[in-house]
């Protein structure tokens, strides 16, 4: 019984994880989609353009690790408040 337990708990961990990471993926993802059709001129918004000006490709690597990290530790955060 404790080991069904486990298993459920487990996989409840995995489900909220890959659940927050699939949002914090889409949501950076269409930030950048419409970073790029700032940048073709589809669309004009004076922020996105200081971005496009000051921010390089590292830059968004950067902010993308970190998004994923964090996006990790919420979801483990949640799943022990839930599974408690």
């Amino acid at each position: 019984m404790i080991y069904g337990i486990y298993i459920v708990c487990n996989l409840v961990l995995q489900l909220l994880i890959i659940e927050l990471l699939t949002v914090a993926n889409l949501a950076y993802f269409t930030f950048i989609g419409i970073l790029k059709l700032n940048e073709l001129s589809v669309i004009n918004v004076g922020i996105f353009n200081t971005i496009l000006k000051y921010l390089k490709i590292n830059d968004y690597v950067v902010i993308y690790a970190i998004l994923i990290f964090i996006s990790y530790l919420i979801s483990l955060k949640f799943a022990k408040k839930l599974l408690l």
